[in-house]
């Protein structure tokens, strides 16, 4: 919040000369005192509480991508050389510790580099103040470590994101409300990296049962969770059928919202639902949304994104389906070439 402080009081001395007074047989009078009101002064924010400000990122809301991904590189050498102060005022402790919030959840949501989340989050944690901002700072790390554990394979990443996730479920065992709603799709996400279908699928299903208590069935978490239950489903098998339906339907809610283009959670959707097609011998259609997930990438990313390469793969294994082995090499090719960048 911009500070609004007083400006100093202006005091003004007003004297009648003593001839005045002399003149008409009185006294004078003590002078006397114009005290003009201080008046309000504005104080304008701090550059690390204006950059924080402005960075206006929300990795619940994809519409906020494309208007701060160009921010980035600048936010994170102000935030680096803020961490290295000894002092700080009130407002730019907490503006830093947001700051670091939203880059981490860029990290993990929008480009997938947990890695780099991870201590972004502690340091957040260690700078926030208020109950709201420290509980979302954890569940979100709880997120990061899930989303390596999907990387490592390790052990002690899966425990500290079921541990985080707990942890925040524990604190509200009688309320439904989006935390606890995250809380149960950070479960359930880690639970599926460990091949625990099932338990994966109970836990998506508890987190869409609050969003839907919510109201919140057009929010992009909610979209995405759904997106995931289906992802798991896929994995038990026999249970084609139903996912498939489940996909086609958030992909359809994604595209009735609009800036489908600007939307890499969208664009997630169209990949499994394109690995659904395979998995039912509809190459056609499969082919054609790893191509849309390819563009919705490419365009807000760029080709040289990571993020690409499992589209590309998927791509790989379609012409190889369809035979044609020099489409399959290139695709191969390219997605090689990004892992070794």
């Amino acid at each position: 919040m911009s500070r609004i402080i007083p400006s100093l009081c202006i005091v003004v001395v007003l004297s009648l000369s003593p001839l005045v007074f002399a003149a008409a047989n009185l006294e004078p009078l003590p002078p006397t005192e114009l005290i003009i009101q201080p008046e309000d002064t504005f104080v304008p924010d701090s550059p690390l509480v204006k950059a924080e400000k402005d960075f206006t990122f929300a990795w619940d809301d994809a519409t906020t991508i494309e208007p701060n991904k160009n921010k980035i590189d600048a936010l994170e050498t102000m935030a680096k050389k803020a961490c290295l102060a000894s002092n700080y005022t009130v407002e730019d402790r907490k503006a830093l510790g947001q700051l670091l919030y939203k880059l981490a959840t860029y990290y993990t949501h929008v480009i997938n580099t947990p890695d780099v989340a991870i201590p972004e989050f502690e340091k957040a944690q260690q700078l926030l103040t208020q109950e709201t901002d420290l509980i979302w700072n954890k569940i979100q790390l709880a997120y990061a470590y899930a989303q390596k554990f999907g990387l490592s394979d390790n052990a002690s990443d899966k425990k500290n994101a079921l541990h985080y996730a707990q942890v925040i479920i524990k604190k509200y065992p009688h309320t439904q409300n989006k935390e606890v709603a995250f809380a149960y799709y950070v479960t359930a996400l880690t639970l599926n990296n460990a091949k625990d279908y099932a338990k994966a699928q109970t836990n998506y299903e508890k987190a869409l049962k609050i969003y839907d208590t919510l109201s919140a069935q057009n929010d992009d978490q909610y979209l995405r969770t759904k997106s995931r239950l289906a992802q798991t489903m896929l994995d038990q098998n026999n249970h084609d059928a139903e996912a498939l339906a489940i996909l086609e339907q958030t992909a359809d809610n994604w595209q009735a919202r609009g800036h489908l283009t600007e939307n890499p959670y969208a664009a997630k959707n169209l990949i499994v639902l394109g690995k659904a097609y395979l998995k039912v011998n509809k190459t056609e259609p499969a082919q054609d949304k790893f191509n849309q997930a390819i563009a919705i990438y490419a365009k807000l990313f760029g080709d040289k994104s990571i993020l690409l390469i499992e589209p590309y793969e998927d791509l790989a294994d379609t012409y190889k389906i369809l035979g044609n082995l020099n489409q399959m090499d290139t695709y191969l090719q390219k997605a090689n070439a990004l892992e070794k960048s």
